[in-house]
């Protein structure tokens, strides 16, 4: 970040939120230099963050500054034409409304910004979810009923998404698909890394010994054909939009 810069930061979750407060009141560069609201009033989007009136009151002179709240990125808590660069990672496909989310990433940044999004790829180019969904439903931990929505939409319609944003009013849109390869070093590096998300884990909590047993065996199958024998691994990946707004 330049000197004078100002980075705000939004999440939805507050356990989220908090993780982010103590990386940075923790990291020697940002050290004293972080404001975080940790209430959940500005979560409506009704209410706007004067931003002035923050940098004027937390802004040293030659240094920078971090906001962080708790946000809905379909209704933020911000003016419009506030930002000059918007990024959102991994969070366009989980959206009720990815469009409301895109018409405010428009709204509060100025003309000629740059904004960028992260989002899931294609389903069969990734490998540890579907696995993670495959074996969760084997053991009957899966939902009774599949969701008609998925974290892959998008990217399978990325063509027509791309349409969109352009008639919306962002220039210059570009998309393309970044394979992402993890490092598991152990068996158990990959269990904690899928099945201890706190949905996930409280569900295998409520399995017997020999059920949970049955669904290790089943993990470490799976794990030695389609992580550690894989001869073109393919573990994630990321769809990325970088664009303008016009001018």
């Amino acid at each position: 970040m330049k000197k004078g810069a100002m980075l705000v930061c939004t999440e939805i979750a507050g356990k989220m939120l908090e993780m982010a407060k103590e990386k940075f009141e923790s990291d020697q560069v940002f050290k004293g230099d972080a404001v975080f609201r940790m209430d959940e009033g500005l979560l409506s989007g009704v209410e706007k963050v004067d931003l002035d009136k923050l940098r004027a009151d937390n802004l040293q002179s030659e240094g920078k500054l971090i906001f962080g709240c708790i946000a809905n990125n379909e209704s933020l808590p911000f003016p419009t034409a506030s930002f000059d660069c918007y990024l959102a990672p991994l969070s366009l496909h989980v959206m009720n409304n990815y469009k409301l989310m895109l018409q405010e990433a428009l709204r509060v940044t100025k003309p000629g910004a740059k904004c960028g999004f992260s989002l899931w790829g294609r389903r069969e180019n990734i490998t540890i979810y579907p696995l993670l969904e495959a074996v969760m439903d084997r053991h009957g931990l899966g939902p009774a009923t599949k969701p008609t929505k998925t974290n892959y939409d998008l990217a399978h319609r990325h063509e027509e998404l791309r349409r969109e944003m352009l008639e919306m009013g962002f220039t210059n849109v570009k998309i393309w698909f970044q394979p992402v390869n993890f490092v598991f070093n152990t068996f158990d590096d990959f269990f904690a890394t899928l099945f201890n998300q706190p949905s996930t884990a409280a569900k295998l909590a409520t399995l017997g010994e020999i059920q949970l047993e049955a669904l290790m065996q089943d993990v470490r199958r799976e794990y030695q054909e389609k992580i550690v024998e894989a001869s073109e691994p393919r573990h994630f990946e990321n769809m990325i939009i970088i664009a303008e707004k016009q001018q």
